[in-house]
């Protein structure tokens, strides 16, 4: 890359190259962002993001922009931004209600982007809806509990969002789904904490929860989730 960084992102376009934006360079906060081609195996710079950011997400919308929300510069950010792989530069679209960082970001069948909990100035159980139709945040039911360094897949039309932190920084083993008809989240309860981790669905429909940062996490577990609100 042009430039070491940490704590960044990364999206798959539709043309098959890769977007990495943001993140940390030292102790600089990035607004850089750059596009590998795998083809040729090359990086190449793009327009800079409006605000320096990392801890955040980005998203792959329908129409194929993608979506920077959220994050950390000074402080947790409440702003997003637009970045169009047509033109290759990046613009401002609505504000979130509420500033956060270490989220999860995912898109529902609806073609809205959810993003659920994070950190701002405590752990939040805040949910979000953006809107690309409209380029408008809003609020939906929140999280039952309050979370960050949690991970979330769509899983069977539902976003399925597992461990993480509460806001004692104790290890979360619970696991909530978010039905994007009825706008309500059902819960259940993993067998292990988890945080920092990876989730990963898989072909036959399982979702593999493995590792964490706490001492000795090197456990995994997987659940089928045929019914998010009914089984674990």
């Amino acid at each position: 890359m042009s430039i070491p960084r940490a704590v960044h992102c990364a999206v798959l376009l539709p043309s098959g190259k890769v977007l990495v934006a943001g993140g940390t360079s030292g102790r600089k906060v990035l607004n850089t962002a750059e596009v590998y081609d795998p083809v040729a195996g090359t990086w190449t710079k793009v327009g800079n993001m409006r605000t320096e950011r990392e801890s955040f997400s980005l998203t792959l919308l329908p129409d194929g922009r993608v979506l920077a929300a959220g994050g950390v510069s000074r402080d947790a950010l409440d702003s997003a931004e637009i970045f169009d792989p047509v033109t290759n530069r990046w613009s401002t679209t609505g504000a979130m209600p509420q500033a956060t960082s270490q989220h999860t970001a995912t898109l529902i069948p609806n073609g809205q982007v959810l993003l659920a909990g994070g950190i701002s100035t405590g752990v939040l159980n805040t949910a979000q809806l953006y809107n690309p139709a409209t380029g408008q945040w809003t609020l939906t039911a929140p999280l039952n509990t309050g979370r960050r360094e949690h991970c979330a897949v769509l899983a069977y039309g539902q976003a399925v969002v597992t461990g993480g932190l509460d806001d004692r920084s104790n290890g979360l083993s619970s696991w909530e789904s978010y039905d994007s008809v009825t706008s309500l989240w059902s819960s259940g309860t993993m067998k292990t904490a988890h945080e920092a981790h990876t989730e990963t669905l898989l072909p036959d429909g399982t979702i593999l929860v493995a590792g964490g940062t706490r001492p000795g996490k090197s456990n995994a577990e997987v659940g089928m989730m045929t019914n998010p609100a009914k089984n674990h």
